[in-house]
């Protein structure tokens, strides 16, 4: 558990299956805000902040299709016992 306002490194994000599912989220916000269809190939990092829920920052590695595959950072929040999401 990370110190409340502090970041922490979440060890053994790659394999994360709570991470995956927050970065499947993170895409597929995305993709509904930007007509596209990107695919997650894997998560790199992710670092997690605790305020009134958490905050998860995600390095994730994405592609659109047959297209190269690209770094990208989402922000998703999870607040309270029903662990809503939000996607920044």
């Amino acid at each position: 558990m990370a110190t409340l306002g502090g970041n922490r490194v979440v060890e053994g994000s790659q394999n994360s299956i709570e991470i995956q599912n927050l970065a499947h989220f993170a895409l597929e916000e995305h993709n509904k805000k930007s007509n596209s269809s990107l695919e997650l190939v894997r998560v790199i990092s992710a670092k997690e902040q605790v305020v009134a829920g958490s905050i998860y920052e995600i390095t994730m590695e994405a592609k659109d299709g047959d297209e190269k595959k690209q770094v990208y950072e989402a922000m998703v929040e999870l607040q309270g016992a029903a662990r809503v999401q939000a996607c920044y």
